[in-house]
């Protein structure tokens, strides 16, 4: 029997009702109190998970910055490098990485950079595979900068070559004079089999006509078909793979394998 002034709402008897109307008021059922503490549960452990994952990234950003700023500051050990050089190391985790002592990509750009006395310009270097082991090592490494048109006249100059250099994209142009005549020789600049830097003629200019070097040849010999251009010792072991014209001077490429880092 219900008590005088409670009403009992069709369906209050059925099984999960969710409140349950006393003469205080109607209240939750216990299964819906159940119910939410469960949710707030589950909202608090994930909160707490991403809460960790936040942690995990910032750490791992963190001990990424640490480890371009300690590259950055390395780079003196091989060479002279002029301005602020940027790095950049690729793969996310980067503390997977560090677990795995292997890199997968690291690379630096520089303003300039200068070895054995020559300097190259918009220098970029890319290290592949840098295992962490001592000593660290990459299992491949590429270089690119511009030789200079300066530089480039300095090492013709060593060779004592009387030619005046201008680059450009068609070519590197000599100027000289021969026969009392002002005499322009095109070269383009490529790799030889022994990966040293080599001018190669591919036209002649004498007195503003174009001749055949091969008419020369007999006069001067090999001396204006080819031009060696002796670089100094190249960093880190890397050899010469590409050399490409450009109007500030020879793009040039140097690549190595299982390249040593250790300072």
């Amino acid at each position: 029997m219900m008590p005088p002034g409670v009403t009992c709402p069709a369906g209050a008897r059925s099984a999960g009702r969710e409140r349950v109307h006393t003469p205080d008021g109607p209240r939750r059922a216990p299964a819906a109190r159940a119910y939410g503490g469960a949710v707030r549960r589950l909202v608090g452990v994930l909160l707490t998970l991403a809460l960790l994952a936040v942690a995990a990234v910032v750490l791992d950003r963190v001990a990424l910055a640490l480890a371009e700023r300690e590259v950055a500051s390395r780079l003196s050990d091989y060479v002279d490098v002029q301005g602020d050089p940027d790095v950049r190391i690729s793969g996310f985790p980067f503390l997977t990485q560090v677990l795995a002592r292997e890199v997968d990509d690291v690379r630096v750009t520089a303003p300039a950079a200068a070895s054995g006395g020559v300097q190259l310009a918009d220098v970029d270097v890319r290290a592949h595979d840098v295992g962490l082991t001592q000593p660290p090592t990459a299992a491949e490494l590429e270089l690119t900068g511009t030789l200079p048109q300066p530089a480039l006249q300095e090492l013709l100059d060593a060779r004592g070559l009387d030619l005046a250099v201008d680059t450009g994209t068609d070519g590197l142009r000599l100027a000289t004079e021969l026969l009392g005549q002002n005499l322009e020789v095109l070269t383009e600049p490529e790799v030889t089999d022994t990966g040293g830097l080599q001018l190669r003629t591919v036209s002649l200019t004498l007195g503003g006509t174009q001749v055949d070097a091969a008419s020369l040849a007999p006069l001067l010999g090999d001396a204006l078909l080819t031009f060696d251009v002796a670089l100094p010792d190249l960093p880190l072991g890397l050899s010469l793979a590409a050399a490409r014209p450009q109007d500030d001077g020879v793009r040039l490429t140097l690549i190595g394998a299982d390249v040593v880092l250790a300072g």
